[in-house]
């Protein structure tokens, strides 16, 4: 009775745990493994310790609940037989140490009880039918080991933990209950002790498990193996990336913006709208302006800074030497005022009258720093006066300021210069160091497409 006890026990608990399951898992996926554990036997006899044994397996997942398993193994058991027995044509001696040797094959189905995550638990059920042998009984007649066939209902619980997509540790226990009372060779022998039970044993087993086909992970196991293998990108993303991308993109729709604006009033410029050419000629040249006094003011920081550490090199001299500073930056009314006539006259597209105030203005203010501008300018505007060579001539000027703000402008119109004037070699070369040098220019597509058709 008690092994009917044990049986009922997994058949509350399997029907018990039956609602609660939640269908997600390794379903549709062909399994293979193997197992190493002990097992040990109950019977009349007390049995004389645990054994190993070891086993192999195929399955399929039939869904996302439930799988089907064939195992084939082999086992011992190890038991002292307590009297002597003879008849039925076998040979027993007085307490001989008897183990039982057994080949089997189980067929078990087994339903998860959890399969989210890595952790699967699972119960399991089934039969199996095996093939024993005795060690030490033997037969009268030849003297070979005594031999037999049996099978068992199985029961048992186990669970799977997912290392990877495609394997998991499977650690199992089980219950296997005879249909005879053969296993501990109580049915051998006239003296043998007989109480009419069969027998049973307890069997362990650890191994791995490994899935093939079939999608390799679903739900939340492909959730949980994708993130952990991508945790260390998602804080990069997180971080710096991200940041990074944001920036490039608000970068880029405010050059959008300012570049959109800009053609807007040029357009409004060239189409002959004077009041947006005022704004735009007087706009244009304030920004100029900035541009060259920022630079200025930068240079000015970095010759005091140079001055103030040489000055500590001399403290304890007899005399300090004075920092000396760049000569102060000419930055009247009478040149801003001349250099916006002067842009005006060049949008007019009068370009032999910008020219020369261009060119009064580099005379007047050498040191400037806008001069190199105005060189700019002069060069642009000899370039849309067809005079090719004097255009080249000043825009190489421009190249050749340090402090000069235009030069990818300079490049662009000295490779069209160059072209006009069949210098094919010397205008790919100009555009290409455009290129090269200010690759985020927003020239830089403009001479890609003359580049392009040369």
């Amino acid at each position: 009775m008690r092994h009917f006890r044990i049986i009922a026990l997994l058949a509350a608990a399997f029907t018990f745990v039956e609602g609660s399951v939640h269908a997600q898992g390794l379903g549709g996926r062909f399994m293979f493994g193997f197992g190493a554990g002990t097992q040990r036997l109950s019977s009349d006899f007390n049995p004389n310790g645990l054994r190993i044994g070891g086993e192999g397996l195929v399955g399929y997942r039939l869904n996302d609940r439930f799988g089907v398993t064939l195992a084939a193994g082999y086992a011992t058991f190890p038991f002292i037989l307590p009297v002597s027995a003879s008849g039925s044509g076998n040979v027993v001696p007085l307490r001989t140490p008897v183990t039982t040797k057994m080949i089997y094959g189980n067929l078990l189905f087994d339903m998860e009880l959890i399969n989210r995550g890595k952790f699967h638990p699972y119960i399991m059920f089934g039969v199996g039918g095996y093939n024993f042998r005795y060690s030490n009984i033997t037969t009268t007649a030849n003297k070979k080991n005594v031999s037999g066939n049996d099978a068992s209902g199985i029961g048992g619980l186990g669970f799977r933990v997912l290392v990877s997509p495609n394997m998991a540790i499977n650690v199992n226990g089980a219950y296997h209950y005879t249909t005879s009372d053969a296993l501990d060779a109580s049915a051998f022998g006239s003296k043998a002790r007989q109480n009419g039970n069969n027998d049973a044993y307890f069997s362990g087993r650890v191994g791995l498990t490994f899935f093939k086909g079939g999608s390799p992970a679903s739900g939340d196991e492909r959730e949980l193996f994708s993130e952990e293998e991508q945790a260390p990108i998602e804080e990069s993303e997180d971080g710096f990336d991200e940041f990074a991308e944001e920036g490039a993109e608000e970068q880029s729709e405010n050059e959008s913006t300012f570049a959109s604006r800009l053609d807007e009033l040029d357009n409004s410029a060239n189409g002959g709208d004077d009041a947006g050419m005022q704004e735009y000629i007087r706009l244009k040249s304030q920004v100029d302006e900035i541009n060259q006094d920022i630079d200025s003011k930068e240079r000015e920081i970095t010759s005091l800074l140079a001055a103030v550490a040489e000055s500590k090199k001399q403290v304890g001299g007899a005399q300090k030497k004075a920092s000396t500073t760049p000569p102060p930056v000419i930055t009247g009314a009478s040149f801003s005022r001349q250099y916006e006539q002067a842009l005006q006259t060049f949008y007019l597209k009068r370009y032999p009258e910008a020219i020369q105030m261009f060119t009064d203005l580099v005379e007047r203010f050498p040191a400037h720093s806008l001069t190199s501008s105005c060189q700019y300018w002069i060069g642009e505007a000899q370039f849309h006066a067809g005079n090719y060579s004097e255009a080249v001539a000043m825009l190489n000027k421009v190249l050749e300021s340090a402090r000069s703000m235009k030069k990818d402008d300079a490049l662009l119109f000295l490779g069209q210069s160059y072209a006009q004037l069949n210098r094919v070699d010397d205008a790919r070369q100009a555009l290409n160091r455009l290129l090269q040098e200010f690759p985020g220019s927003e020239y830089a597509s403009k001479a890609e497409a003359l580049l392009s058709k040369m």
